[in-house]
């Protein structure tokens, strides 16, 4: 069982919670107190109580509610003495069923009818501001922060743990997840970020290139046997996650495969062996098709992430107020959250055994160099030196599971030091304070935040790139002709290499900026501030003033950072924010407003301060392998039928679905064919053709550089992820 640490919350006054909920707690604490002095010993007595006390519960919540959305609506429309009355807000649903529930789920029907990055956009555009304020449940006020300087100043390194994550939030993802890096605030996240953040470094990222490799081939066997398996279009699914449009769709030797369910496949094999030296063996080239419990138990668990519904929010809301707590263990829960709940028992249950193995792995490791394996006996400097590479014995204790369906040759690979690995060993340290050291349940905690977090984002971000390179063959030319010629005849090529490829970086660097797989974070103020902005924006009509610099923030409000909007921001990439162009990335291209942004690499991707993600390194690194390899191989096409029907559905990670393949839920359906000369060069193609949109010469360009080739020796001159 999972608890959220309460201490990083400030308490919120009673104005700013909606006093009236705690009318409604008295309420049932006194209903309950009757249930326990009473015997209910008759059919009417008992049909009276489920009957009446239910009716008498929700009017006491309804007036509640009532009071509560009466008093912010006369405080911002009446009086217009609210904190934020200068702020301009988006018009409300009309004529709508959404309309007439405005004042209790305010602008969130709009937010979730549509894409919400487009909606956000929109608002922006109509406001002509980048700073908004849009109305949650019961008009609750909800700050919009794209302004990058704004956000930034929330999520700095000075001020991220003055505003943690809502408490409804972390209350959902702790119960699924526990209470790891992604979760954590205050001064727990403070502890874990220490422990983890040193088990990222360029060395360690280094050793797990060989790695991703070797599971991106895996994944190539695997879609070529999809390939020669397809002879044609069937009215059945005929290939390993395919549904029944995608079958019918296929054609010989050219099937249409969901990527999406490829690649969440290949990112979770990666995450198993680098994250914590779990064989989940998924790319299963032996049996196709099954799954080992824990890679279902993963799937489960991310599934029930990416289902949230309006009703879940609300609840979740609802749950969070003061004296409103109960209502999680009275409340049934949905069948996917029982799903969920049972599956995150088989997750524990696996943690404590592999956190079990490491511990004893590490203790081998020391004795195994001659030292005294004594707990405590050695600092983490020491550690850090005799732990500082692969050993046999390593090679020999990394793969804690499986390993019965490699080959002779993958059996004795040589596997790097993954991350629990190296959290657990600086855990160890003799030099840490007791006070610094990470749990039990903090590290399981932290294995399921590296398994999570790990494989789903870069999973998504590749899915995108995908998606935008089917319908750009001109780009994938120019791409592809990078890549053979800095692979050459290799099947692989080095981390220093692969962060020298300027066309790789540029497209994944605009992948990251148009497709950022987590599209927004919400934040609460535990004190009253003042935000500085980057520009003066225009205030809303009759607030008796023209424009504001700074926003004033109070206590307990709710500020939401949507990343998506900062990444599509006019303001920050000129008009052309709202297209895909790869080469607006190269130094001559570049914005003057993105390099004065202040974002890391022009980039909010992966937030920014002590929150920002502390794998990003692997994580870039494993997305360039999976492109350049599988980009190498294969040619990927929008099936055109459907082109038009693809929606990003939002939740906690921003993935596609198809209108008239809802029942399919998330997927990717791409065909997918042999590359026809892919390690031929074909000329110099890199700066022909158009780039605006799917090699359209109507679309808007950008200017090249006529310097720039794809040799290795005149390399584009731009900020390098990695």
């Amino acid at each position: 069982m999972h608890f959220v640490d309460e201490s990083a919350y400030a308490k919120p006054s009673l104005l700013e919670v909606g006093n009236p909920f705690i009318a409604f707690a008295v309420a049932v604490a006194v209903s309950v107190r009757l249930i326990d002095h009473s015997s209910l010993a008759t059919p009417l007595l008992a049909l009276a109580y489920v009957t009446l006390v239910p009716i008498i519960l929700t009017s006491i919540f309804l007036a509640a509610a009532t009071i509560s959305t009466a008093y912010r609506w006369f405080t911002s429309r009446v009086l217009r003495n609210d904190p934020w009355h200068y702020i301009p807000e988006p018009k409300g649903p009309q004529g709508t069923l959404a309309a007439k529930l405005f004042a209790v789920l305010g602008h969130i029907p709009q937010l979730r009818a549509a894409d919400p990055t487009q909606t956000n956009l929109k608002w922006a555009k109509e406001l002509n501001s980048y700073v908004y304020l849009y109305r949650g449940f019961f008009l609750q006020p909800r700050v919009v922060m794209s302004d990058p300087k704004g956000a930034m100043y929330i999520m700095g390194q000075q001020r991220a743990y003055d505003y943690p994550k809502p408490r409804e939030l972390r209350r959902y993802l702790v119960a699924l997840i526990g209470d790891g890096l992604v979760t954590s605030e205050g001064d727990g996240h403070r502890k874990q970020r220490k422990i983890t953040a040193p088990a990222f470094t360029v060395a360690a990222v280094r050793s797990f290139i060989p790695a991703f490799y070797h599971h991106t081939n895996r994944l190539v066997t695997a879609l070529n046997r999809e390939i020669d398996a397809t002879e044609g279009p069937s009215d059945r699914p005929f290939l390993s996650g395919q549904s029944q449009y995608a079958a019918k769709a296929s054609r010989h030797l050219a099937p249409v495969v969901d990527m999406a369910y490829w690649l969440g496949k290949v990112t979770l094999d990666m995450i198993g062996e680098v994250g914590f030296g779990y064989d989940f063996n998924n790319v299963n080239l032996e049996e196709p098709g099954k799954q080992g419990q824990l890679a279902e138990a993963a799937y489960t668990l991310m599934r029930s992430l990416e289902t949230m519904t309006l009703i879940d929010f609300l609840r979740a809301y609802l749950a969070s107020r003061p004296g409103l707590f109960w209502l999680d263990k009275i409340l049934p829960a949905p069948q996917r959250h029982r799903n969920a709940a049972a599956v995150s028992e088989v997750v524990e249950r696996y943690s404590n055994e592999i956190i079990a193995k490491k511990k004893q792995a590490i203790e081998e490791e020391i004795a195994a160099m001659g030292l005294q394996a004594k707990k405590g006996a050695l600092g983490k400097a020491e550690l850090d030196e005799v732990i500082g590479s692969t050993t046999p014995q390593m090679a020999a204790t990394a793969q804690l599971h499986g390993g019965a369906n490699d080959t002779d040759a993958d059996a004795n690979r040589p596997r790097a030091k993954d991350l629990l690995h190296l959290v657990m060993r600086a855990n160890m340290a003799a030099d840490l304070k007791p006070s610094d050291k990470l749990s039990d349940d903090e590290l399981r905690g932290s294995l399921t935040s590296i398994l999570m977090a790990g494989h789903e984002t870069t999973a998504t971000q590749t899915i995108w790139a995908l998606w935008e390179l089917a319908a750009r063959p001109a780009v994938v030319r120019k791409l592809r002709e990078e890549i053979e010629d800095y692979f050459g005849m290799e099947t692989t090529v080095d981390y220093d290499t692969l962060h020298r490829m300027p066309y790789l970086d540029a497209v994944c660097k605009e992948t990251m900026r148009f497709w950022t797989p987590i599209a927004m974070t919400v934040r609460v103020a535990q004190k009253d501030d003042v935000v500085p902005l980057g520009k003066s924006y225009p205030c809303k009509a009759g607030s008796g003033s023209s424009t504001f610099n700074h926003v004033v923030v109070k206590k307990g409000q709710e500020v939401v950072i949507p990343i998506d909007v900062i990444s599509r921001s006019e303001d920050v990439w000129g008009p052309t924010a709202g297209e895909f162009i790869p080469e607006r990335w190269f130094e001559c291209n570049l914005p003057a407003t993105a390099k004065e942004s202040g974002m890391p690499l022009h980039l909010m991707t992966f937030l920014v301060g002590p929150r920002s993600c502390v794998g990003q390194r692997a994580a870039i690194a494993e997305f360039k392998i999976l492109l350049s390899v599988l980009l190498r191989e294969f040619d990927f096409e929008r099936v055109n039928e459907w082109a038009d029907n693809m929606q990003p559905k939002h939740n906690i990670i921003v993935r596609p679905i198809f209108r008239g393949q809802e029942e399919v839920g998330v997927q990717m359906p791409l065909r997918i064919k042999r590359a026809q000369g892919a390690r031929q060069r074909s000329g110099s193609l890199l700066f022909s053709g158009g780039v605006g949109g799917p090699d359209s010469p109507t679309k808007p360009t950008v200017n090249r550089d006529p310097n720039w080739t794809s040799g290795r020796s005149s390399p584009v001159k731009t900020t390098t992820l990695g």
